[in-house]
């Protein structure tokens, strides 16, 4: 098993090493993956690895990146977001319904 990245950038290098190839993004309240320059919905999402980030000194500092898996097309990706105080509130809503799944 690898070792647990220290910054968001060393976190989305290794989960794009182990197969986490498309950028990812909450849009329209469900995760997409940007696939060949386009925004391609996806089916079921699971999340299969957890990075979570917090600053120092500053709340703004935390982040959350996830390796997530669609198992209806079996792509993966890599979804990086705000945590805490500064996520965006449907981000929110969408990660809270994949992280309560797990």
């Amino acid at each position: 098993m690898a070792e647990s990245p220290d910054t968001v950038t060393a976190a989305t290098q290794q989960l794009r090493d182990e197969g986490f190839e498309h950028d990812a993004d909450v849009r329209d309240g469900n995760v997409q993956f940007r696939i060949d320059g386009q925004w391609t919905p996806t089916g079921t999402v699971d999340v299969e690895v957890i990075h979570r980030f917090e600053g120092p000194s500053d709340p703004g500092d935390e982040m959350i990146v996830l390796g997530v898996h669609d198992h209806a097309s079996g792509q993966k990706g890599v979804l990086v977001a705000a945590y805490g105080a500064d996520i965006d509130p449907e981000t929110a809503d969408c990660l809270r319904a994949l992280l309560d799944d797990r």
